[in-house]
C-alpha cells in the first residue's frame, strides 16, 4: 500500500478546503439576505446553494477517488459508488454546519430547505460524475491515463 506525498494531500484536499472556506466567507455575509426582490432575484439567490455544493461535492469526489486510489485501491465500480455516497455525506454534513452557522449572522437565517438543495445538488453532480466516471472505466480510461 502506497502512501501520498503531503504534496498530494495538499493538492487534493486544499482545493476542498478553500471551497469550504469560500462557503463560510459567502454565508458570513448578511447583505445577501438583506434585499427580498422579485422571483427571479430571490432563484438566483437560490441558485448560488447549487453551484456552491455541486462544485464542493465534485471537489470531494475528485479528492477521495485519488487519495484511494493513491493508498492502491483498485478503481472498481464499488470505489466509484463509495465515492459518491461518502462525498454527498461529506457536502451534506458541511451544508447542516453552514445552516447553522448562518443562524449566528445577522440578518440570516437557517434553513433546512437549503440544506435539502444543498444535498440534492451535491447527490446531482456527484451521480453524474459517477455515471461518467463509469463509463470511462469501461471504455479502459484510467484516472492516472486523464492526467
Amino acid at each position: 500500500m502506497a502512501a501520498m506525498r503531503a504534496r498530494d494531500v495538499v493538492l487534493l484536499w486544499g482545493p476542498v478546503l478553500a471551497c469550504m472556506a469560500a462557503i463560510y466567507y459567502v454565508s458570513s455575509l448578511n447583505t445577501w439576505t438583506t434585499i427580498d426582490g422579485p422571483p427571479l432575484y430571490r432563484a438566483f439567490r437560490k441558485s448560488g446553494h447549487i453551484f456552491e455544493y455541486a462544485a464542493l461535492a465534485l471537489l470531494i469526489g475528485r479528492a477521495l477517488e485519488r487519495t484511494w486510489a493513491g493508498r492502491g485501491e483498485a478503481l472498481t465500480r464499488v470505489l466509484l459508488s463509495r465515492v459518491w455516497w461518502v462525498g454527498v455525506a461529506l457536502a451534506t454534513l458541511y451544508a447542516l454546519t453552514d445552516e447553522f452557522h448562518q443562524s449566528f449572522v445577522p440578518k440570516r437565517g437557517s434553513h433546512l430547505a437549503d440544506v435539502v438543495i444543498d444535498a440534492l445538488s451535491a447527490t446531482a453532480a456527484l451521480g453524474i460524475w459517477y455515471i461518467v466516471r463509469v463509463r470511462q472505466r469501461r471504455r479502459g480510461i484510467t484516472s492516472q491515463e486523464r492526467n
